[in-house]
C-alpha cells in the first residue's frame, strides 16, 4: 500500500499548451527520477517566474519525493510553491475579468489540485482539521472546473478519488439513511478520466488497481496493472501496485516473482528509499512462507536481519524487523518438526 495516496496527488493533469514539459516531469517522477524532473522545474521557472503551473509541478514532484521517502524533509519549500501557486493564479483572475469558461476551469483545476495537495500532505502531519479544510475546498473547486467545461477529463480524477475513498472508510455507517454511497459514482468519476491521453491517465489507472482491490474487484484491478507495468517497466511505483494485486488474490507464484522484479528495481535505483529493500524482502519472506516454503522464507528474513541500512532505520521499520523474526523462527520451527 506504500503508493495507494501517493497516486492519488502525484499530478492530477497536463494543460494542452504545456503538454510536453508536462508529461516529461509527471514520467520522470513515475520512474523515481526526482531529482531530473526538479531539474527541469527549476529550469522553467528560472525562464519564467510567473508561470504558475512550474510552481504547482514543482509542489507536486516534491510531495512525491517526500511519500517516496517517508518523509517531511522539503516541507518548506512544498508550501511555498502550493503559496505560490495559489497566488499566482489568483493575480492572474484579477488581471483577466473576461475569461472563457476553458480558462476558468484550467485556473479553478490547479487551485482545487494546490488545495488538494497541502490537504493531503496535512493529513500525513496528522493536521486532521487543515486536511479536511482543504480538502473539501480542493473538491469544490474541481466541481465548479468540469461545470464549467465537462471536457477537463482528468479533473474526474481528484474527484472520483474523494468520492470513493471518502466512502470507503466510513463504509460501517453506510447503511444510516443520510450518509450516501459514492464509490460506485467514484470509479465511474475515475474511468471517464481515463479517455484523455498521456501519463496521467497511467496515474489514474494506478488509483483504479488500489480502488477495485478494495472494493473486492480483484480480477478488474489486475487488468489494469498489467497494464501500467507494460507502459511503465521501469517504475517501482507501478510494480508496488502490480505486485499488491497478486498479493491480495493470493497468487503465491506470480506475488512472489512481481516482488522479486520490485526488488531488483529498488536495489539497482541511485535514489532509492532504503526502506523499501527491508519491506519488499519482508512480502516475498511472507510469501514464501505462506507457500511453506520455509527455507526462502529464512533466506529473506535474513536478507532483512543483515540489511546494511538496518540499524538506521531501526526505529523507523521497528514492526516490520520483529516480523521478520518471527517469521524467522516460525520457519526454523516448522523445518525442525519434519
Amino acid at each position: 500500500m506504500i503508493y495507494k495516496t501517493l497516486i492519488i496527488l502525484l499530478v492530477f493533469f497536463q494543460i494542452n499548451f504545456a503538454k510536453d514539459w508536462v508529461d516529461e516531469n509527471i514520467e520522470l517522477t513515475i520512474n523515481g527520477k526526482f531529482n531530473q524532473a526538479l531539474l527541469l522545474l527549476d529550469q522553467k521557472i528560472q525562464k519564467d517566474s510567473t508561470r504558475y503551473e512550474a510552481y504547482f509541478y514543482l509542489a507536486a514532484t516534491l510531495n512525491s519525493k517526500m511519500t517516496h521517502f517517508e518523509n517531511f524533509k522539503f516541507e518548506e519549500e512544498f508550501l511555498s510553491a502550493i503559496d505560490k501557486t495559489i497566488f499566482l493564479i489568483n493575480l492572474k483572475q484579477k488581471e483577466n475579468i473576461e475569461l472563457s469558461d476553458s480558462l476558468k476551469a484550467q485556473y479553478l483545476f490547479y487551485l482545487g489540485s494546490s488545495y488538494g495537495y497541502r490537504g493531503y500532505f496535512e493529513g500525513r502531519k496528522g493536521n486532521w482539521y487543515s486536511a479536511l479544510s482543504d480538502g473539501m475546498k480542493a473538491i469544490d473547486l474541481l466541481e465548479q472546473a468540469v461545470d464549467l467545461d465537462s471536457t477537463l477529463f482528468k479533473a474526474y480524477l481528484g474527484i472520483g478519488t474523494y468520492d470513493y475513498w471518502s466512502s470507503s472508510k466510513i463504509k460501517f455507517a453506510l447503511w444510516i439513511p443520510f450518509i450516501s454511497d459514492n464509490r460506485e459514482r467514484g470509479i465511474e468519476m475515475i474511468r471517464k478520466s481515463l479517455i484523455e491521453e498521456g501519463p496521467a491517465r497511467y496515474m489514474a489507472m494506478h488509483q483504479l488497481v488500489y480502488i477495485l482491490l478494495d472494493y473486492g474487484r480483484y480480477k478488474g484491478a489486475l487488468i489494469y496493472a498489467e497494464t501500467i507495468i507494460k507502459e511503465y517497466p521501469e517504475s517501482q511505483f507501478m510494480w508496488w501496485a502490480y505486485s499488491h494485486v497478486h498479493y491480495k488474490m493470493r497468487n503465491y507464484d506470480k506475488a512472489i516473482a512481481a516482488y522479486k522484479v520490485l526488488l531488483g528495481l529498488i536495489q539497482k535505483d541511485i535514489e532509492a528509499n532504503p526502506a523499501h529493500i527491508i519491506k519488499c524482502n519482508l512480502k516475498i519472506a511472507q510469501l514464501y512462507y505462506e507457500s511453506s516454503n520455509y527455507l526462502e522464507c529464512i533466506t529473506h528474513c535474513n536478507n532483512i536481519l543483515n540489511d546494511e541500512n538496518l540499524n538506521s532505520l531501526s526505529e523507523k521499520l521497528e514492526d516490520e524487523i520483529s516480523e521478520a523474526l518471527e517469521y524467522f523462527e516460525l520457519s526454523n520451527e516448522k523445518i525442525s518438526n519434519k
